[in-house]
C-alpha cells in the first residue's frame, strides 16, 4: 500500500465490500447550500500557479471545477502528477492512427445495471472534455440529410458546391485511464456528458471486474482485459429514465458571485439551490443504490484533462503502468449513430460524399436542374 486511506463500505451487496476511491472529502470556502459536501475533482482547490516543476500548478479552478492545463493526471490522492511518472511510453496528443477495429454493443434500455462483482473496488471517473485524437467519428444520417437540405439550397440559389465539413466536430474525445491498482479487483464507473473513447491501460496483474457508462450520446472503451463485461447508459435513456447525473458541483463560485452582485435575487437563489439540492441527492440515491457509494463525495477527474490515473502513484519507473497505441486496440462502442474510422481528410471526404450522392439522388440525378434560372 502507498498510504492510501481506504474507507469501507458496506453498500447492501451480499458478501461484498467496496472500497471509496481513497478520497477525503473537502469543504469548499463556500456555503454548502446544496445539502451536500462537494470535492473538487482530481485535485486541490487554489493551486499555486508557477511553479512548473509541480504537477499542482498546472492545474486550476473555474466556475468551482479543476482543470489541467498541461501534461498532468488527475488521481484519487487530493493532487495531480506528471503523466510521464504515471504511464510509461504516453503519446502525447492521443491516437496516431485510428483503432483496429470497432465492436458494437447494446448499450441499456432499462434504469439500472448489474451490480459490481463482490469485492471489487469500484471506482467513479469524470471527464467533461478532453483534447486526444481518437481518428474515431460520428455522424447521424439526420445529420447528412440536414447537410444536404442546405447543399441544395446554396446549389438553387448560388450554383455553389462546396460542402464544409469540419472533422473535429464529429470526433470523439479520447481519454486515458490508467489503472495502478494490482490489491484489490476494481470496477470502473465512467461519467461523461459527450461521446467519448475511454482507452484503459493497465498493469499486468490488473483485475477489472466490470465497466459501467453513464452518459454521452456514444460510448466506447478500448484497452480492457478479455472478456470484461461492460454497460452503457446513454444520454437519451438517462433522459426517459429521468436520470440527471450530477458530475460538477451545481453551486458555483459564478452563481453566488451572480447572487452577491444582484443578477440573481437571494429569493430566486434559493429556489435554484433548493432544485439543485433535489437533482443531486436524487442522483446520489440512485448511484448509490447501484454501486454501494454516493457519487457527489467520490469523484475521481477534472473537468478537463487527458489521464486519470486509479490506484497508487508509481514511486519509480518499473512500477509505471504500460501505455499502448490506440491503433493496436479493438474497440468496444455503444451508439445509435453512424461510425468511421480514418483520418481528418478520410472523414471529410466520406461525409461530402454521402451528401453530394443524396442531393443528386433527389435531384433526380441532375444537380443543374435545380438550378434557379437552370435548364
Amino acid at each position: 500500500m502507498d498510504g492510501r486511506v481506504l474507507l469501507v463500505a458496506f453498500a447492501g451487496l451480499v458478501g461484498a465490500v467496496l472500497f471509496l476511491g481513497g478520497r477525503s472529502v473537502i469543504l469548499p470556502d463556500i456555503p454548502l447550500a446544496t445539502g451536500g459536501q462537494m470535492v473538487p475533482m482530481g485535485g486541490l482547490s487554489g493551486q499555486v500557479q508557477g511553479d512548473r516543476s509541480d504537477p499542482n500548478s498546472y492545474v486550476t479552478e473555474k466556475a468551482g471545477t479543476m482543470r489541467a492545463n498541461g501534461p498532468v493526471a488527475a488521481t484519487e490522492h487530493l493532487t495531480a502528477q506528471f503523466i510521464g511518472k504515471v504511464l510509461d511510453g504516453h503519446r502525447r496528443g492521443g491516437a496516431s492512427a485510428p483503432p483496429v477495429a470497432v465492436i458494437p454493443f447494446e448499450p441499456q434500455d432499462r434504469c439500472s445495471f448489474t451490480r459490481p462483482a463482490a469485492g471489487s473496488r469500484v471506482v467513479n471517473l469524470v471527464a467533461r472534455s478532453s483534447n486526444l485524437d481518437t481518428h474515431t467519428y460520428l455522424y447521424s444520417d439526420e445529420m447528412v440529410r440536414s447537410r444536404t437540405e442546405g447543399f441544395l439550397k446554396n446549389y438553387r440559389e448560388k450554383g455553389s458546391a462546396q460542402i464544409a465539413v469540419y472533422p473535429s466536430k464529429f470526433e470523439m474525445s479520447g481519454l486515458d485511464v490508467a489503472v495502478s491498482e494490482t490489491e484489490f479487483p476494481v470496477h470502473l464507473v465512467l461519467h461523461t456528458g459527450r461521446a467519448t473513447l475511454w482507452h484503459v491501460h493497465h498493469q499486468s496483474d490488473t483485475q477489472i471486474t466490470g465497466v459501467t457508462i453513464i452518459g454521452g450520446d456514444a460510448a466506447a472503451i478500448a484497452g480492457l482485459p478479455s472478456g470484461t463485461p461492460v454497460e452503457a447508459l446513454l444520454n437519451p435513456q438517462l433522459a426517459k429514465c429521468g436520470i440527471s447525473p450530477v458530475t460538477q458541483p451545481l453551486v458555483n463560485p459564478v452563481f453566488l458571485s451572480s447572487v452577491e452582485i444582484g443578477v440573481i435575487s437571494k429569493a430566486e437563489a434559493e429556489v435554484k439551490i433548493a432544485q439543485w439540492r433535489d437533482i443531486e441527492q436524487g442522483y446520489d440515491r440512485w448511484f448509490k443504490g447501484q454501486f454501494g457509494i454516493p457519487s457527489t463525495t467520490t469523484r475521481i477527474g477534472y473537468e478537463n484533462g487527458n489521464v486519470i490515473l486509479v490506484g497508487p502513484l508509481p514511486t519509480d519507473e518499473t512500477e509505471l503502468v504500460p501505455y499502448t497505441a490506440l491503433d493496436q486496440k479493438t474497440v468496444r462502442m455503444a451508439t445509435t449513430q453512424n461510425v468511421l474510422t480514418g483520418s481528418a481528410s478520410d472523414f471529410r471526404d466520406n461525409l461530402r460524399g454521402k451528401v453530394r450522392a443524396l442531393a443528386e439522388q433527389i435531384a433526380g440525378g441532375n444537380l443543374d436542374s435545380i438550378r434557379v434560372g437552370g435548364n
